[in-house]
């Protein structure tokens, strides 16, 4: 495993992450964001089984 497919593993888990921080967060500068919690989330997750999938096959 080279250091692409690390980074390709990591930015899904931080999209994810992300969504989880937005979502508990209670700074006034998210409030934004705080509608598109479970975007970040489901793009996240949906990323990660993409890069599963092309890893592993």
């Amino acid at each position: 495993m080279n250091f692409r497919e690390i980074i390709g593993f990591l930015v899904p888990i931080g999209l994810i992450i992300a969504g989880i921080f937005i979502k508990l967060s209670k700074r006034e500068e998210l409030a934004s964001f705080k509608k598109k919690w479970v975007t970040f989330i489901i793009l996240g997750i949906l990323l990660f089984l993409l890069r599963l999938y092309t890893y592993f096959t």
